[in-house]
């Protein structure tokens, strides 16, 4: 009996812990293919999957924005009117 209050435990607390990341992606992520890959991350590989996810879109001390910019080289050019090529 012990044994399964203790899996149930451990199995609400995955869960939990896979909702927070899957909302945090969906708050976060305006990419589509970005944005299915990482909820497919966190559901098919729980724990390891979240923590990465998480990760990826954790805040800055000032809550404001993520941590990761991949916005920040076409700001930057867009800022200094420098044209950007491939």
């Amino acid at each position: 009996m012990p044994v399964i209050v203790t899996v149930t435990a451990v199995a609400i607390v995955l869960i939990g812990f896979n909702v927070f990341a899957s909302r945090r992606i969906v708050q976060r992520e305006s990419d589509n293919t970005r944005r299915l890959a990482q909820l497919a991350l966190v559901w098919l590989v729980p724990c390891i999957g979240a923590v990465l996810a998480l990760m990826v879109h954790r805040e800055t001390p000032s809550g404001r924005e993520p941590a990761l910019d991949y916005d920040a080289p076409v700001r930057q050019a867009i800022e200094t009117n420098v044209t950007i090529h491939d």
